[in-house]
């Protein structure tokens, strides 16, 4: 359940803008100069569909990619920051994470769900 959980949030993120103000003059790792008191914005969305970071398969569903000898193994953090990450990571992610599966897990076990595929053509004249 937990990767099945970390996959939607990866394809799906719940803040798929995000914006930082910058505290103190700063760098970025490729060298770019950040000002103090300026404004950084990125695209989580974006981000978690770019195949550099995720592989030709990106926007698969694929929660397995996540298990190594069936343990769950993030390789890199850093491109996996829902709950953001390091020293700032969010104190109630495990919390979240829990309410999360325990809700996907009532749902499973009281509904009865299917897969539909709807193909629409327009006709051209």
């Amino acid at each position: 359940m937990h990767e099945v959980v970390s996959k939607s949030l990866r394809l799906y993120p719940s803040v798929p803008f995000d914006v930082k103000m910058v505290v103190k003059d700063d760098v970025l790792l490729d060298g770019i100069p950040i000002p103090k008191m300026s404004y950084v914005g990125y695209l989580p969305y974006a981000m978690r569909r770019m195949e550099q970071l995720w592989g030709v398969d990106f926007l698969e569903f694929k929660p397995e990619r996540w298990l190594k000898d069936g343990v769950f193994v993030l390789e890199n953090p850093y491109n996996f920051f829902v709950f953001q990450t390091g020293t700032h990571v969010c104190l109630g992610k495990d919390f979240a994470m829990l309410k999360m599966k325990l809700v996907a897990t009532r749902l499973l076990i009281h509904f009865t769900f299917y897969v539909e595929f709807s193909i629409q053509c327009m006709q051209l004249t």
